[in-house]
């Protein structure tokens, strides 16, 4: 039978080794709760040797502090090249000559320490590919008619850059007196003015379009009927 010496000591052996279990003797946890640098945009839809600017997007977690700067690279060969602005918060990218998937990836002045890199996704699709629609399609300006100026929407698939520019085909359809074409939201709308109804008894006919017409890719474009009633 054990002494109450014994039992004693083997109390306290079982009562460190529970506490060294339990971490008591491990390393202390880092404190550091990294959080994610994202790349945006993400999916990026480009053309071959189109530009679009990208962002570097701090996940800011707990114990992660404010970048300062960021070095950005291109992670396939071949896959284009990428140019800082500034410090590097935003960089330039160019896409190479060749469709593919590329990945475009940001890391901050601490590393992987602070922020976890998250690189981008580029398509570089062909030009053959895109397509510019715009709504409406079809406007009937009627004389005497009243209401708020036509405003046309245009969107452009797959690609990134929305941009577009409005011209009026029928440049005799345009200027003073005539019809005006006013883009807005960074040219993805358009205004369709005129002054009044004498405005459409000047124009030297009934039918003429409006343009829209992709920056990044000239040969995407669509087309918008007006017809004038009078």
């Amino acid at each position: 039978m054990d002494s109450p010496s014994r039992r004693s000591n083997a109390l306290l052996v079982f009562a460190l080794g529970t506490t060294l279990a339990c971490g008591g003797g491990g390393g202390s946890k880092d404190p550091v709760d990294p959080g994610k640098l994202w790349v945006q945009p993400s999916p990026a839809f480009m053309t071959p040797g189109a530009r679009l600017i990208f962002s570097a997007v701090p996940e800011v977690r707990s114990e992660a502090p404010y970048i300062r700067t960021a070095t950005w690279s291109v992670l396939e060969p071949n896959g284009g090249s990428v140019q800082a602005i500034g410090s590097g918060e935003t960089a330039t990218y160019t896409a190479p000559a060749n469709p593919g998937t590329f990945h475009l990836k940001a890391v901050t002045e601490y590393g992987n320490s602070r922020y976890v890199p998250q690189p981008g996704t580029i398509q570089v699709v062909d030009t053959k590919g895109v397509n510019v629609s715009v709504n409406p399609a079809l406007l009937v300006i009627i004389k005497g008619g009243s209401g708020p100026a036509p405003r046309f929407f245009s969107a452009i698939a797959p690609l990134s850059n929305t941009n577009v520019t409005w011209t009026l085909v029928e440049p005799e359809y345009q200027g003073p007196g005539l019809m005006q074409l006013t883009p807005e939201n960074i040219t993805r709308s358009c205004y369709l003015t005129w002054g009044n109804d004498a405005a459409l008894d000047r124009l030297p006919g009934t039918l003429f379009h409006i343009r829209v017409q992709s920056v990044e890719v000239p040969s995407a474009f669509a087309l918008v009927e007006v017809q004038v009633q009078r």
